[in-house]
Parts: C-alpha cells; structure tokens; sequence
C-alpha cells in the first residue's frame, strides 16, 4: 500500500513496463485532496514552514509534489507568491484579479471537482516510481481570470487582436524536463494558451476547455517546468496574468485504480453515500466517485436509511463477524494487499473514462464479503447452508461480469465463482475468501463493465445468497509480473529499432501482442513456437511499444522504442 498523505490524490496508478519488470507509477489526478465545493487551498491558512518571508508547503497527489508559498512579508492576510493552489472553483464567468483561482473550463477535466491553479515559473517533483520515467501528459487550460484578460483587455493587460482583431497576440506555456543528473532534456513542448498569429481571424483562440498535452518526448524525467511568455509585455514583464490551470498528469500507459486514496483518515471505516453528498431525487441520493478512468455509481435510501445501489468503499477489516451489521467488510480482512477497497451489490456497472475508454481493461482482484461468506458456511435466517446437512447440495454462488460499447454487450463474458459445491468429492468445494484475480481481457474492446450475482439458493422474491462482493485493483496491469514466480523468457532487439524487431523465444508461447503506450494491441501473434522469430514494424508510428508475451498463465513484457 502507498502511504496516504495529507493531500493525497485519489491516485490511480499507471503501468511503466520495462524488462521483466512492471512498476505501478501514480497518476495525479486531485480528486482527494479534501476540498469542499467551491473553495481552495492556497497556503493563506499559514499551514507551511515559517521563513522570515514566507510560509513554504509541498503537497503530493500521487507520486508528483506540489510547492506552494504564502508571502506576509508586508502583513496579513498576505498573498499566494509562488507554486500551485488547489482548487474546486466553478466560476468560469468572473474577470479580474479577484478570481485568480477558477479555470475557465468551469471545472477539473472531465467535469472532476478539484485541479490545480499554477504560477509562472513552477515546477513538479516526482517521486517513488513515477521518478526517472516518462510522463505521458497533463491536462491544461487558462484560469478565468487569464482568459478574460485576454478576451477584454482590463487596467494592465491589452485585449488580444486589438480593436481590429488583427494584433498577433499569443500566449504561451513552455513545458521542459529535467533528467536523474539535473540535465535540461534536449526536448521542450510548447503549448499555446491563445494564439492571435493566424492570418484568418477566425482561426485565433483562447483556450477554454481542458487540452491534453503530450509529453512522452520529454523523455525519463524527474521534474517538469512550466514558464509562461507572452506578446503582451511591459516595463514591469508580462502584462498577462501569469496563472493557467493543470489536471490529470498521466503516466506512460494503461491505469491501474487502486481506491487507496479515496481520503479515510482512520481505520475500518466506509463510505456508502449516508453522508448526503449525492444528489437528491426523491428519497435516493445519487452519487458518483471517481478512481483514476474509471466512475463508480451510488446510490443511499433516506427514507429507510440504507445503501440501495452500486459501490461502497470501505477500509473494514471484520472478516469472523456474521450478519448483515457487517456488510462492508471483505472476507480477505482487507484490501488486496493493501487497506482500501470496494464493496459491490448485485447489478452494478463500472463506467470507464480517459484513457481505459473504449480500451481492453486487465482484470479486476474479487472476493467475497464477509457477510456473504459466513451466511453461505453456516446458513442463516435467509440463506442456505451451502451443501446442506450432508455437504451434498449442488451449490454455487456466480459472478457474472460482462463488457459494454456503446450501450452494446460484447460477445465474450466472464464467469467467477464466489462459492462452488457442485463437485463429486467434497473436499473440493470452496468459498472464497481470499483475494482471486479475474482476467478480462477477452471482454475486448470496451467503455464500461456490468457484474451480475446469481446463486443456487433462490426464493420467489430473488437470490437468498447475500447479494454484495468486494473489488480491487480494477485494471491492475502488474498482477503478472509481480505475482507469478515462474518467469517466461523473453529477449527483443535491437532497441531502439527502426523497421524490424527480432524476438528470441525458449518457451512455447500462446500469445505475442505489441501494445502502444495508450495500452492499445497494435499486432498480436498466436502459438509461437521456441526459437528467433522477426516481425516488421515498419507500418507503425515513432514511439514508445511494448511487447508482451503470455504462456499459460506467465506473462513477461519489455519495451522498445520504434524510430
């Protein structure tokens, strides 16, 4: 489990594939970093590390830091000086100064709550696994205060394109990396804000929305920077409000969502929506909760207080107590190597966003509840004792997951048994307890999952058996490098390549994919046999790849760079 920090992101975690090696690299994305609606953090609370100037604090959301310094240099309340706010603002309409902490996109990216307000001249830490890698990109827009400058002008700043429209104006944001040894990558990005440069007017724009920013260019890096330039300046500098917006920094490929910063603050607790957050329709408050690109539904009855619908989640470690006063415990006594999890009811849908949309996801960890567990071993007021008296009952308890496009189901589906009894020999019947994983891959190409409880033990009014399981690490892409001791060997050169790629193979091998860094399957191979076998490349673009091979249920992957 990572450690939770005191702002921590409601991370998920990116996969960086290396040779024989997978590291789980965070992804910020602020969704945890504690703000009520239409607020933000900007170090005035004095909360930082007194200096004789300022009041200095570094926050992290995910693997990434975050300076930010509050100046009283000339008395209270004092000012915001330098670095990044956090912010829930929504006010995409206000202009001037008094509004320096609202994008004008109205929102975080993707409609999310919180983001980032930045200053010129700041700059990223990353850490732990997300330090020396590839960023894949960030989502940026301007602040209100910044656009409107620009679109009207105000008492510093001049309106972009004049009174005639046709003033080459622009405003630009350069984005540069620093590698392991504090050497300035040889690449930058630049990003323009608004561009009046356009010999057609109507071609000239300020940005408004939130614009991905690929910076897989950049390289291995352990800091980015951000400088802001514009063609608005004075005496002073820069006449444009020097402030833009950031969200979702993504790492280099697929996401792997984890719940272990949806924000508890102690143990064995739960959230399940009794706090009223939702939107109110009726008696039900509905609810939605983000972990990286995926969202999560909710749904809490006030008139009869109770959890209705979709997901819960829970850090309950009560894996003995039966009944229905411990429905938010997993069986497992915690998450799946780790404190957080969810705890899914029957009929529930994961609703996949970002990246993993319309993409193949992994798999998912899956266990059952205590309550469930306990009520199908022992029997219960409304449930069976799974096998009967003799242990001779045919018996089963069914997890029916199934993939989605457009509404449409796709023609695969995965079956998991939570408990089976059916077998000749007893001693074979289980319940599970422990954490299982469930590939998914063969769902395909997909935007959302449905998972459906079935069981043996049914009554005219529904299913007997408790109707809840517990998830985990949706889309872990780690799971086969990090879990199975038995490696597959795998060799791939040259690297960088520039048309072919050789493959040398000592096992038998099901499947060989080549993935691209969006975790799309650009080619793919089956039942290879041992040996040295070549595949052209040369229809592909310049980037970063991956292949992977899978033997059984041993999996190897190693990245290449096609120039």
């Amino acid at each position: 489990m990572r450690k939770i920090y005191k702002t921590a992101s409601l991370a998920c975690l990116g996969l960086v594939l290396a040779s024989q090696n997978t590291n789980a690299q965070s992804v910020s994305d602020f969704e945890s970093l504690t703000l009520g609606v239409e607020s933000a953090w900007d170090g005035s609370d004095l909360s930082g590390s007194y200096t004789p100037i300022n009041f200095t604090t570094n926050f992290m959301s995910g693997d990434a830091v975050f300076n930010n310094a509050w100046d009283t240099t000339y008395g209270g309340p004092g000012y915001w000086y330098a670095g990044f706010t956090q912010s829930t603002f929504t006010d995409s309409v206000t202009s001037g100064a008094g509004n320096i902490n609202s994008s004008r996109a109205g929102s975080g990216n993707n409609g999310s709550l919180t983001y980032l307000v930045a200053k010129n001249n700041t700059k990223i830490t990353l850490q732990n696994n997300a330090s020396d890698s590839i960023v894949n990109g960030i989502f940026i827009t301007n602040g209100t205060y910044a656009a409107n400058s620009m679109r009207d002008g105000d008492g510093f700043a001049k309106q972009f394109g004049g009174a005639t429209g046709n003033d080459q104006d622009w405003f630009l944001l350069t984005i540069k990396g620093t590698d392991s040894l504090g050497i300035e990558t040889t690449d930058s990005i630049n990003f323009y804000l608004a561009d009046y440069r356009f010999t057609n007017n109507t071609q000239d724009y300020i940005v408004k929305d939130w614009q991905y920013v690929d910076l897989t260019s950049l390289g291995n890096v352990v800091n980015l920077t951000f400088s802001l330039t514009s063609s608005d300046v004075g005496g002073f500098g820069m006449n444009t409000p020097a402030y833009f917006c950031i969200d979702d920094i993504t790492s280099s490929t697929a996401n792997l969502i984890d719940f272990e910063d949806l924000g508890f603050t102690t143990a064995d607790s739960v959230w399940n929506g009794s706090d009223f957050s939702g939107t109110p329709n009726t008696y039900d408050y509905f609810s939605t909760f983000s972990d990286g690109d995926a969202s999560f539904g909710n749904v809490w009855d006030s008139q009869w207080s109770y959890w209705k619908g979709g997901f819960s989640y829970s850090n309950m470690t009560d894996s003995t107590t039966s009944g229905s006063g411990n429905i938010y415990s997993a069986r497992a006594g915690s998450g799946y190597n780790s404190d957080n999890y969810l705890i899914a009811k029957n009929n529930t849908k994961i609703y996949l966003t970002g990246a993993a949309a319309n993409n193949t996801v992994s798999g998912v960890y899956i266990t059952n509840t205590t309550y469930a567990a306990n009520s199908m071993r022992d029997g219960d007021a409304f449930g069976k004792q799974f096998g009967g008296a003799t242990g001779n009952d045919q018996d089963w308890y069914l997890l029916t997951i199934k993939g989605y496009t457009g509404g449409s189901a796709t023609t695969d589906s995965v079956n998991f048994y939570l408990a089976d009894y059916r077998f000749a020999n007893n001693t074979l019947d289980y319940i599970v307890k422990d954490w299982q994983w469930v590939d998914l891959t063969s769902l395909g190409t997909i935007d959302s999952i449905s998972f459906t409880l079935r069981s043996s033990d049914t009554a005219p009014w529904g299913i007997n058996t408790p109707t809840f399981f517990a998830i985990d690490n949706f889309n872990d892409q780690t799971i086969t490098v990090n879990e199975l001791s038995e490696e597959i060997s795998l060799s791939s050169y040259p690297n960088p390549t520039k048309g072919n790629i050789t493959i040398d193979l000592e096992n038998n091998v099901n499947t060989l994919q080549i993935i691209d860094v969006s975790g799309k399957t650009v080619r793919s191979e089956n039942n290879l046999k041992p040996g040295t076998h070549q595949l052209s490349l040369t229809d592909l673009n310049s980037g970063i790849y991956f292949v992977k091979i899978i033997s059984d249920n041993r999996i190897n992957v190693q990245k290449f760079i096609k120039q």
